[in-house]
């Protein structure tokens, strides 16, 4: 009989833990014949139900637990490179600057230099685009919106590297001065969005 008990508990553990389908399965078959007492079958169906909302619980709290965990190495993989892409838009928008206070140069050269200044959306922020919900709010809605303006600009400076071709000196230097304010408003979202991202990542270090 005891080895029968260890048996029985055993198979408790292995089809239970997790779920506890098959315990209100086993519960309602044991209790569901009719020649029991009405309480104790009312019972039987109260521990059922216990069980069920006990196990749906268990099931969420460790998805949230999960969750966070993920949300935690996401921070940590992105926040470095959200600060090397606040300095690289600096950078970018010092040598588009530049460009406007060429004097003489072939539309074809100033054209090349307007495509090579679109930006790359930061690797990892890149790979976890799917994912990026997970650090909730704000930090996820921000750094889609970091995302859609990337994407955003660099169209922007592939529409105006082809119509640089087209003007003359003082029309392509109106042109290229379009991409400053894109690339002012980059870098203010950046900011936004590494003040958003650094908790997360500090709470892993601490």
């Amino acid at each position: 009989m005891f080895s029968s008990s260890l048996n029985c508990y055993g198979t408790y553990h292995k089809t239970d833990r997790n779920s506890g389908v098959s315990i209100i399965s086993n519960i309602s078959h044991v209790f569901s014949n009719a020649a029991l007492p009405a309480w104790l079958q009312a019972f039987a169906a109260l521990v059922a139900l216990v069980v069920s909302v006990w196990a749906v619980f268990s099931t969420g709290a460790e998805e949230r637990r999960r969750d966070r965990l993920r949300a935690r190495s996401i921070a940590v993989a992105i926040y470095p490179e959200i600060l090397k892409f606040e300095v690289l838009v600096g950078q970018m928008a010092l040598q588009v600057e530049k460009l406007k206070s060429i004097d003489r140069a072939l539309g074809q050269n100033v054209a090349y230099a307007v495509s090579g200044s679109q930006l790359s959306v930061p690797i990892m922020v890149e790979r976890n685009i799917d994912n990026l919900y997970l650090l909730g709010e704000p930090a996820g809605p921000a750094l889609l919106q970091l995302v859609n303006l990337i994407w955003q600009y660099n169209s922007l400076a592939v529409d105006i590297s082809q119509r640089i071709v087209l003007l003359d000196a003082n029309q392509w230097k109106l042109a290229v001065d379009q991409l400053l304010p894109r690339l002012a408003l980059l870098t203010q979202v950046t900011k936004k969005v590494a003040e958003e991202v650094q908790p997360l990542h500090d709470s892993v270090r601490g």
